[in-house]
């Protein structure tokens, strides 16, 4: 592919084409169910969400329908991250999916395109495509897939160019303050904590004390975690901090959380190899409590070595979600494959994003962000909304989080957050 692409998913009224049928178009961008949770009283039971219906014609499009009396307005979406990157993959299929979907509308108020672009994995990388995305005069809106690496340098660059971005991914603690910005969050941030595992430790294991391993090597990653547990008490029962210098293994904390008892174990860090050295050396001390980690860790090291861990995530497994489990089949029609994760929170960016360019109108790139902020809105993966003075996500409701089990050296879905059943009282 040429250097300096953006590429393009083809005119408007045509639907998802392949990627050898898409058109390239000159820019100024660099290339681009498992078991349930056990409780005392019973087990979590799939919930489906409201509005996770109206799912339009999979398919082929319908070409005269969607050409309707005349031509309609044209809507242009942005899609940011590295194009070597499976997530990145993830994300397009989904949000491919959800332009067929709405394509495919006869009442659709508008024709929408999806432009993509490479970060090429770096911030110099992603504030230049995401500069290059916002001098798009058509450009309404750009979705950031990229990781915390990326997107903040892709938040300032939409900033500059008052484009609204739509994080999915990225969850860095530099986001905090991202409603000074252009961009709005759609998904909690560390400040929140991981609130699946918090929810199954809470709900569920209900501990008298915890210890949380706090990894020195990750010492700014992991900061906000413990001041989660410590300072907002968002992890009920006492908690007992272990730190873990960079150079050191786990054994000692092991050793100590083992002879002390401790009821669980939180492993504050984001590296998969240190996450499994922490495993092993549980393991190791005859650990048998339950140990829980964010879904940074996840990775090859990590799960051979952390058998029975809970983890939580952003991202649902579409195939074992209910909510889910229609997307998860249009993905395998038009893929052949099924959906990975991200790919469907990508679907939900973008069916977001035309419910806040349907309300914003003719002036849909000024006014979008204002018409998103505006109303609560209710995906297949989660719901979508902001305080109203703040700007900040919500995330205390249905604010897709997920947890998984590592089961035979795989993360396997078990429910997201808000099934995750409350104890009896």
């Amino acid at each position: 592919m040429p250097q300096n692409t953006v590429v393009d998913d083809g005119p408007p009224g045509a639907g998802t084409p392949d990627a050898a049928t898409r058109a390239e178009v000159p820019g100024t961008v660099t290339p681009t169910s498992r078991r349930r949770v056990l409780a005392a009283g019973g087990a979590v039971v799939g919930v489906v969400a409201a509005g996770a219906g109206g799912w339009w014609r999979w398919g082929r499009p319908d070409r005269t329908a969607a050409q309707g009396t005349g031509p309609l307005p044209r809507r242009v979406i942005g899609l940011l991250g590295d194009r070597s990157d499976p997530a990145f993959t993830a994300h397009e299929r989904g949000a491919r999916l959800a332009v067929g979907e709405h394509q495919n509308n006869p009442r659709r108020p508008f024709d929408l395109v999806l432009r993509t672009a490479d970060d090429r994995g770096t911030a110099a990388g992603a504030a230049a495509a995401a500069a290059a995305l916002a001098a798009d005069p058509v450009m309404d809106l750009v979705i950031g897939a990229g990781t915390n690496t990326t997107v903040p340098a892709a938040v300032a660059a939409c900033t500059r160019a008052r484009v609204t971005l739509l994080v999915t991914r990225a969850d860095t603690n530099e986001l905090d303050g991202v409603n000074l910005t252009s961009a709005l969050l759609l998904r909690p941030t560390r400040t929140v904590g991981p609130p699946a595992v918090l929810r199954y430790l809470n709900r569920v294991v209900r501990p008298g004390r915890s210890a949380v391993v706090r990894d020195l090597s990750d010492a700014d990653e992991t900061l906000q975690t413990i001041r989660i547990i410590t300072v907002h008490k968002k992890l009920d029962g006492d908690a007992v901090v272990e730190e873990v210098a960079p150079d050191a293994d786990f054994t000692a904390a092991a050793r100590r959380i083992a002879a002390r008892g401790d009821d669980a174990v939180v492993f504050a860090g984001v590296r998969p190899e240190r996450a499994a050295s922490c495993a092993r050396a549980l393991r190791a001390a005859g650990y048998r409590g339950t140990r829980v980690a964010d879904e940074h860790v996840i990775g090859t090291p990590f799960l051979d070595a952390a058998e029975g861990w809970f983890v939580g995530t952003g991202y649902t497994d579409a195939t074992a979600d209910p909510r889910t489990r229609k997307f998860a089949a249009a993905h395998r029609a038009r893929y052949r494959s099924a959906p990975a994760p991200w790919a469907a929170e990508a679907y939900d960016a973008v069916r977001f994003a035309v419910h806040g360019l349907t309300a914003a109108g003719d002036n849909a790139r000024t006014t979008v962000r204002a018409e998103l902020l505006r109303h609560s809105w209710q995906g297949i993966t989660r719901r979508v909304s902001y305080d109203p003075d703040s700007e900040f996500f919500q995330a205390n409701d249905d604010a897709g989080s997920f947890l998984y089990e590592v089961t035979d050296h795989a993360a396997r879905f078990v429910s997201g957050a808000d099934d995750i059943p409350r104890p009896e009282a």
